[in-house]
């Protein structure tokens, strides 16, 4: 399954972000996030000496949660649907974080969130799981 990109003909197409501003990246979240991945990342590679001077400058920093409301999240549900059906695909199920979308005989199912995570999400993105497949193979992947 292929991710269509809009066509330059079809510019009308929003993005959550554009229809949903509530959505917009808080700078200071994605700064911890943004430390948090570098620190993880040099303890990986053994520097150890690294990571520990990464989490001092973390001291005191604690990401910013986004408590959002109902309506916010029936909102970001609706606009994501609708993102998606913009692109082709068959909505089966949009429920919270899961998507589960449906085109050509193959279905996705997405753990997809509000706002995007460099700690968490695929290439710093608001997905963090992905399951592909037809009735009978699946592929999943979870970061």
């Amino acid at each position: 399954m292929t991710i269509e990109k809009p066509s330059q003909q079809n510019e009308s197409r929003k993005t959550l972000s554009e229809l949903l501003p509530f959505l917009q990246e808080n700078n200071e979240e994605a700064s911890y996030d943004q430390k948090l991945a570098e620190a993880t990342k040099l303890m990986a590679e053994g520097k150890m000496d690294e990571a520990i001077a990464m989490a001092e400058k973390m001291r005191g920093m604690q990401p910013t949660r986004r408590e959002f409301t109902n309506e916010q999240i029936d909102a970001f549900q609706d606009a994501r649907a609708k993102v998606v059906e913009s692109l082709g695909y068959t909505v089966e199920s949009n429920d919270g974080k899961w998507l589960t979308i449906s085109k050509d005989g193959l279905t996705a199912q997405l753990k997809h969130f509000m706002l995007p995570s460099s700690t968490f999400g695929y290439e710093g993105g608001r997905i963090s799981g992905c399951a592909i497949g037809t009735k009978d193979d699946w592929y999943s992947a979870m970061h």
